[in-house]
């Protein structure tokens, strides 16, 4: 999401955008399952010798190769918009839960599919080619996205789109049409990803945040209820979608954020340390469980 203070309206308007589906809006609705959605039968990871870990095929086929393990940090990826700039200390948050130092490249006010290009040329998809181009060994990636999209919506959807921020917005076509656009590019992207040897994505998705905010709007939280299901619907269609290539892991942070507007920076929709603690916390627990980018001394991956 897009910072909602009055005075971080001229860092919005030079932002340059980001992530996966842009600056945040979306949430479970409701009480969902904190952490992942996964894909067919599931990642599992068995330590010690003759150990297998990987994601079983739709249906219960034979399970995957064990991923890789981490060599370095920087065989890790950061994607997305303002919820990962712009999060209070999100960036420290993840190294040290980690202990790993992971490349960023989220932006500013970027959206998953569109966004008010007035502001920049921010999308999130190319985020990823800017890492490739750094440095092609990528094995996982972490990011979030599609709430810029709602939050900047691009003119051309019409004055109708600032609509999409009140409790109207899950009825509005125009709304409906943004987040297709938004998982439509979100796909795209993960088959790209697929295909350049990504192993695995964790997706991490907007919390209910404060309403009656500057950028927010009146209720920006009936839009990220709609929208919420879709984007886990995205995630935990992309294994099969990729051939078994790319396993995406959804982070609902909706009940993770349950009862705990106060790890909300004062009038925005962006955590503070607390609420950047917390993402850290579930996003790096979900890379534990499900041996997305380890060490190999964790014993549940190859080398």
């Amino acid at each position: 999401m897009v910072s909602s203070t009055a005075g971080t309206s001229a860092a919005t308007a030079g932002a340059a955008g980001t992530a996966a589906a842009g600056t945040n809006s979306m949430s479970t609705g409701g009480t969902g399952a904190s952490a992942m959605a996964g894909t067919g039968g599931g990642t599992g990871a068995t330590a010690g010798t003759g150990a297998t870990a990987g994601t079983g095929a739709a249906g219960g086929g034979a399970p995957a190769a064990m991923p890789k393990c981490l060599k370095k940090g920087s065989q890790v990826i950061i994607m997305g918009d303002t919820y990962v700039i712009w999060a209070d200390g999100f960036i420290d948050a993840l190294k040290q839960e980690s202990g790993q130092t992971y490349r960023n490249y989220a932006l500013e006010g970027a959206g998953l599919g569109s966004v008010d290009m007035t502001l920049g040329p921010n999308l999130i998809p190319p985020e990823f080619d800017q890492a490739l181009s750094v440095d092609p060994d990528i094995i996982a990636a972490i990011m979030i996205g599609g709430g810029t999209d709602i939050l900047l919506p691009d003119p051309k959807f019409g004055s109708m789109a600032a609509d999409c921020k009140t409790d109207k917005g899950p009825t509005l076509a125009v709304c409906k049409e943004i987040l297709d656009l938004a998982f439509d590019a979100g796909a795209k992207l993960y088959q790209k990803m697929a295909d350049k040897g990504v192993g695995d994505v964790v997706l991490y998705f907007y919390p209910h945040v404060p309403k009656n905010t500057l950028i927010g709007g009146s209720n920006p939280n009936a839009i990220l209820d709609y929208a919420n299901p879709l984007a886990k619907e995205w995630c935990a269609g992309t294994e099969a979608k990729t051939g078994g290539k790319l396993r995406c892991h959804f982070v609902d942070l909706v009940p993770i954020f349950e009862g705990h507007m106060d790890w909300f920076n004062t009038a925005d929709v962006h955590p503070n340390k607390m609420g950047s603690s917390a993402m850290a916390k579930a996003i790096v627990k979900v890379m534990k469980d499900k041996c997305i980018a380890q060490p190999a001394s964790s014993g549940c991956c190859m080398q």
